[in-house]
């Protein structure tokens, strides 16, 4: 027995919290013999590049300033795909006015003064990793001369995603990823800009033995690097899955 899925987000059943999660009910079962499991391989997927750098999950920056008090402060950034002078110039105004922020294009790194206190980014920030801080640390201003200084431990990094990992939870495969055991279908490299369309098509799809012998429908989604759960912002995507039978 041998199946192509032809799916659509688009005529999905349910839609899952808004992002590339959904769920597709069939109108007639897929099964294959007791002494046989199914298989499945990604033979193509065609995704809008679409998804945002900066969104809801990774988007604030909490810090202190010693004003006296050592007030502590959250500023917010707009979602979407900003380039580096960009985000230089919405951090510096969002800071206030002691702040200044700047961006060293040799080293990649970023660097936030202020003119009057000393401060601090904490980890309850989600935005630190983009910035090219340490995510788990807090980080205090250095004092250097007339200023108070930090300068980020990385380079900044609005790369996005590497890689998107297209990912089922209705059954369990013989795949493994860095974490262990793992339901992904297909990596699919990330090479095209903000706004283009990735289009993934590989001369050999990988297959991957699944332990179920029915299928009555599928879930699916997009995960990134990160393994949080992809939103295209209200685009779809489509894909073309092949189902054997193998023995089990």
């Amino acid at each position: 027995m041998q199946k192509q899925l032809f799916l659509n987000t688009k005529e999905a059943d349910i839609r899952h919290d808004g992002s590339s999660d959904v769920t597709f009910n069939f109108n007639q079962q897929i099964a294959v013999r007791d002494e046989e499991v199914l298989s499945v391989a990604v033979a193509s997927a065609v995704i809008p590049s679409s998804f945002y750098v900066i969104h809801e999950l990774n988007n604030t920056l909490v810090y202190t300033e010693n004003t006296g008090s050592n007030t502590q402060s959250t500023i917010t950034l707009d979602s979407g795909n900003p380039s580096v002078s960009h985000l230089v110039a919405e951090l510096a105004t969002k800071l206030g006015m002691s702040f200044a922020v700047t961006y060293n294009s040799v080293t990649n790194r970023m660097v936030i003064t202020n003119s009057l206190h000393d401060f601090a980014l904490l980890p309850s920030s989600t935005c630190l990793k983009l910035l090219g801080f340490n995510p788990s640390a807090q980080h205090p201003s250095t004092h250097n001369g007339l200023l108070n200084t930090l300068t980020s431990d990385n380079c900044v990094d609005l790369a996005g995603p590497r890689c998107l990992y297209l990912e089922t939870s209705s059954f369990s495969t013989d795949s493994l990823d860095s974490r262990g055991d793992s339901n992904i279908l297909a990596a699919v490299p990330n090479i095209e800009p903000a706004g283009h369309v990735i289009s993934y098509a590989p001369n050999m799809p990988h297959t991957s033995t699944t332990n179920t012998r029915v299928v009555t429908s599928m879930r699916i989604m997009l995960r990134d690097h990160e393994n949080e759960k992809v939103n295209l912002n209200g685009l779809d995507y489509s894909l073309v899955l092949l189902l054997r039978a193998v023995p089990r």
